[in-house]
């Protein structure tokens, strides 16, 4: 590990232009040759699948900078054993049978193409054995896995996530909960099953606490000028206006904007000494209102849900939005990976899912 470390520091030095020796080609061969090898192993491998199972069918399921995996849906087929732990114990012979076997044969032919150094810390081995899975994008997906570096998961599967919502900080507390409960219930069971799971999370939604359904957020820099409901513009430490690439001034992003709303708000409201302003560097939760309103503007931010409370403005609150935008748009992304269409496939109108 302190090897690895090392290794990654020094890469990130040769990329850094105020390094002494800063080289841009040195630090752009590093992940070339990464990317080159990560790639060559997974379509070397496909080919070889294809080949010993004599088929045409593309087993490479997903592939990203440090890993790749493969569906041996049809190889389990072929078993004659059912029980799970005896099906993952054919499957890890078969990697160490097979795959292991053709994962050097590859790298003898990358280190001969690039004059590999030393070939022996060149490498890729099993990690994971999953059951099922949900691919989203391009470092965005789950695993539930069930084999996991050597350790049988059989009876106590481990949901293994990358970069989904579930996962994320900014994700509403209330979201990550009930988004990673949606996983099984995807992976195993219908579109129906998914269809009341949502009907019964928006019940419990619209009855939740802001502050477990409020979006988090970090404030860069609130070097912005305007007042609600108009633009913030942002500002350079000379007055001038910031301008984006296009050459135009650049607007407050949602965050900020949400927190500058809560500042002005506060002090028309008398209550700014009760609860502190937000500053730049602070983490803030924000919620989006229904308008008109008396803020001003859709989006307001908070350290403390009492501020809501204090100003009123917890009554504003548009929780059908925000169920729409941090919980549904989300989930929609892992059931179109599945190609899952719940309000399509049982027909329902839109009064169906008012609640």
């Amino acid at each position: 590990m302190s090897l690895k470390i090392s290794i990654n520091s020094l890469y990130g030095a040769l990329a850094n232009e105020y390094f002494p020796l800063f080289n841009r080609d040195i630090a752009a061969s590093i992940t070339g040759n990464g990317r080159i090898f990560i790639q060559g192993v997974a379509n070397y491998v496909n080919e070889k699948l294809r080949s010993f199972l004599k088929t045409d069918h593309d087993f490479l399921v997903y592939g990203d900078t440090d890993s790749v995996y493969f569906s041996l849906e049809k190889i389990v087929d072929k078993l004659t054993v059912t029980k799970t732990a005896d099906i993952l114990d054919k499957m890890v012979s078969f990697d160490q049978k097979f795959i292991d076997g053709w994962v050097q044969e590859y790298i003898e032919l990358y280190s001969d193409n690039f004059n590999a150094f030393n070939r022996s810390v060149i490498g890729a081995k099993l990690e994971k054995i999953a059951d099922k899975g949900i691919f989203v994008a391009k470092k965005k997906y789950a695993l539930r896995a069930v084999w996991d570096e050597g350790s049988y998961l059989v009876e106590n599967p481990k949901m293994a996530v990358t970069g989904l919502e579930i996962v994320r900080s900014s994700t509403p507390k209330f979201c990550r909960v009930y988004l990673k409960k949606s996983l099984p219930i995807i992976m195993d069971q219908d579109e129906k099953a998914v269809a009341d799971f949502i009907k019964d999370v928006k019940v419990k939604f619209m009855e939740a606490p802001l502050d477990d359904i409020a979006r988090v957020s970090g404030i860069g820099t609130l070097s912005y000028i305007g007042d609600i409901g108009s633009r913030f513009i942002k500002v350079k430490d000379n007055g001038s206006y910031d301008l984006n690439k296009m050459g135009k001034p650049q607007t407050a992003p949602i965050n900020a904007r949400a927190a500058l709303n809560s500042n002005i708000f506060a002090r028309e409201q008398g209550i700014d000494s009760t609860f502190p302003q937000i500053t730049a560097k602070d983490k803030i939760k924000y919620i989006f209102l229904k308008t008109p309103n008396i803020v001003g503007d859709d989006v307001i931010a908070f350290f403390d849900s009492r501020f809501l409370e204090k100003s009123g403005v917890d009554e504003m609150a548009d929780r059908e939005h925000m169920f729409e935008t941090f919980f549904m748009q989300p989930l929609n992304l892992m059931l179109d990976a599945v190609q899952y269409n719940v309000k399509k496939n049982f027909e329902m109108d839109l009064d169906a899912w008012d609640f």
